[in-house]
């Protein structure tokens, strides 16, 4: 879908070609010669079109696109996602994305164009509604739940969303998400989790946040499983338990 995008878009106008022969580089559409123009309207684009998959079981359809995709860059896991599952929600995440929290806490404030940061965030829409019944693997949960809800907004996780970041950007700041130098997905779920979960029970220790997130980061415990294992279904939940019972009052 993303290539096919891509080759209407250029027919638009909207893209220059570049790193190809010299006498296309930097040319749209519309400044190539009739020739050239002829050749690329009669070329064939090859496309497969699966039918007849049952909605109940998305994960058919993820395995059956992820062994399609052999050509060029590979696609990750939330961009075949992004491809195949597109609708409101997904169109949420993406927003959600661009949140000033959010980027900042990152340490990013661009988004990354291959949707890595958009895959946190669906992990804690997924998680915040049913933790409680996750079950690795971690690629199929979130598969199943952004199928099952992609034509929900999902406005109240949202606001949560936009609001724990607020919280964890003006109580913590940037080295909220980190163990160590870089972002870590398992402590971003046990962290905006652990506030988030105690936000919705409005038991959330406000006044010691920032002393409570190093009690965190000096746990052992939460260093063993935010590091090794991270999906494992008892170590995911256990996490989110410690955050939880770290932030509230």
């Amino acid at each position: 879908q993303q290539r096919l995008w891509a080759i209407k878009d250029f027919f638009d106008n909207k893209y220059v070609l570049k790193k190809t022969i010299d006498e296309w580089n930097g040319k749209r559409y519309v400044d190539l010669t009739p020739s050239d123009k002829l050749k690329l309207e009669d070329s064939i684009i090859r496309a497969t079109i699966i039918s007849s998959i049952t909605p109940e079981n998305p994960e058919i359809i993820f395995r059956i696109f992820e062994r399609l995709n052999t050509g060029g860059v590979r696609l990750n896991d939330q961009e075949i996602r992004n491809g195949i599952w597109g609708g409101k929600l997904n169109d949420g995440l993406k927003n959600l994305n661009t949140n000033t929290d959010l980027r900042f806490l990152l340490g990013n404030k661009k988004p990354d164009n291959r949707y890595k940061d958009v895959e946190m965030i669906l992990r804690f829409f997924a998680l915040i509604e049913d933790w409680g019944n996750y079950k690795k693997p971690m690629n199929e949960y979130l598969t199943k739940y952004l199928s099952t809800n992609r034509n929900e907004t999902k406005e109240q996780t949202k606001i949560l969303f936009t609001d724990t970041m607020q919280l964890i950007k003006k109580n913590i700041g940037q080295n909220a998400f980190r163990l160590d130098k870089g972002i870590n997905k398992a402590f971003f779920d046990a962290v905006s989790l652990g506030i988030a979960l105690c936000v919705k029970n409005n038991n959330l220790d406000i006044n010691n946040m920032a002393n409570k997130h190093q009690s965190l980061r000096e746990n052992k415990e939460m260093v063993g499983i935010t590091s090794n294992s991270t999906t494992n279904t008892k170590n995911l939940k256990r996490r989110i338990e410690i955050a939880y019972d770290t932030f509230k009052k």
